[in-house]
């Protein structure tokens, strides 16, 4: 059975009707009235799928209970950035994601949590905690994927990073660090790729960046993603574990998908395939 859950809080201005005309069209009818809440998503089993609206902050709202529950995930990217459909290459149109209902094969993907919190994709302590706390409701709707890297931008400018210990299984890096990024999915900030993570693989990807000027930065990006080199170890650190401890010298912000997540000293780990998802067939 089909389900569908509804969200109107998750970026998209469309009413409920939308979205059951959407499925309709598409030769999908979920049950009536849409879920609305985590009580209803348990009641649910192995036979049934949850059709979610919203980005990734709703998917983690959900995630836990779906993976417990044992139904099906199927995405409808109705989110700010939706870098969990992103990151999966269901992507961000609406009609191909109902493709990915329709034709879509069954995944399992990793559940991550950081102090036995819950997310799908990534989780960030420095400026991409500051900017998730920052951003007001409105800009982040209006400018989407944009509003992240304006003020990432605005953010560094003003930053001179902060002082913490990362610990991945016997790899150990410390010193001041402008974010890290500990990584379940391979997108963020609206399409961002996180290098080398996979949300399958059972591990989790850690990205530590340093204070450095917005120019260096901008240009480790560019030398990066566009010529395609490794990052420079002494502007971007990697780490790799599926259980990572991140200590800091005073308490900073930890965000999960986009939510708060509460403040460091922060413990991180994954349960290897928790949760079962429609995405793409493979070609």
């Amino acid at each position: 059975m089909d389900y569908l859950y509804y969200n109107a809080a998750a970026g998209a201005d469309d009413d409920v009707e939308f979205w059951f005309e959407l499925l309709k069209g598409h030769g999908i009818e979920p049950s009536r009235p849409a879920l609305g809440d985590r009580e209803a998503v348990a009641q649910l089993d192995e036979n049934d799928r949850l059709l979610i609206v919203g980005g990734d902050g709703t998917i983690n709202y959900l995630a836990e209970v779906c993976a417990k529950a044992g139904c099906t995930v199927g995405v409808l990217p109705g989110g700010t950035a939706n870098d969990f459909a992103r990151g999966l290459n269901i992507g961000v149109d609406l009609d191909a994601a109902c493709a990915v209902l329709q034709e879509g094969r069954v995944s399992r993907v990793d559940l991550a949590f950081v102090n036995e919190q819950p997310f799908v994709n990534v989780a960030h302590v420095g400026i991409g905690a500051g900017i998730s706390d920052s951003l007001e409701e409105g800009k982040k709707s209006f400018f989407g994927r944009f509003s992240y890297l304006a003020k990432l931008i605005e953010t560094i400018q003003a930053r001179k990073g902060f002082s913490a210990e990362i610990y991945a299984g016997e790899a150990t890096e410390s010193g001041r660090w402008l974010e890290i990024v500990v990584a379940n999915g391979n997108s963020f900030g609206g399409g961002h790729p996180v290098l080398g993570a996979d949300p399958c693989d059972g591990k989790l990807d850690v990205v530590g960046l340093r204070p450095r000027s917005v120019n260096a930065l901008l240009y480790e990006w560019v030398r990066v993603h566009v010529m395609k080199r490794d990052p420079h170890p002494d502007i971007v650190v990697q780490l790799s574990h599926d259980a990572v401890e991140i200590k800091t010298s005073s308490q900073h912000s930890v965000s999960a998908d986009g939510e708060d997540a509460g403040a460091t000293p922060a413990s991180f780990r994954v349960e290897h395939q928790a949760l079962s998802i429609l995405v793409p067939k493979l070609d």
